[in-house]
């Protein structure tokens, strides 16, 4: 089974990505609005490291009102979400 980056599959079909993460990116934005994929659960990717604030997930830019969250991690609550923001928990097979 092969494992396709999600942000490949946007692109092809001419949607714009943009990659917010401090750790990897050497410019990233101070507010997005759109589908915001939550690609990885920082306590969980770098609890292994030191980087300091890897111990809670936290956004690491401003979203605006509108955008959609999609969290894989199932970690996010509604008390998290910037305001107005939809919070969709894809993969919750405990439903």
């Amino acid at each position: 089974m092969e494992t396709v980056f999600p942000g490949k599959n946007f692109s092809e079909f001419g949607f714009g990505v943009t990659y917010i993460d401090p750790l990897t990116e050497q410019h990233n934005a101070d507010i997005v609005k759109g589908v915001i994929l939550m690609a990885h659960h920082a306590p969980t990717s770098y609890s292994h490291s030191r980087v300091i604030g890897s111990e809670t997930q936290k956004f690491y830019c401003t979203i605006s009102p509108g955008s959609v969250i999609v969290d894989i991690w199932r970690s996010l609550t509604e008390q998290d979400l910037p305001k107005d923001c939809v919070l969709v928990q894809y993969g919750n097979t405990r439903l």
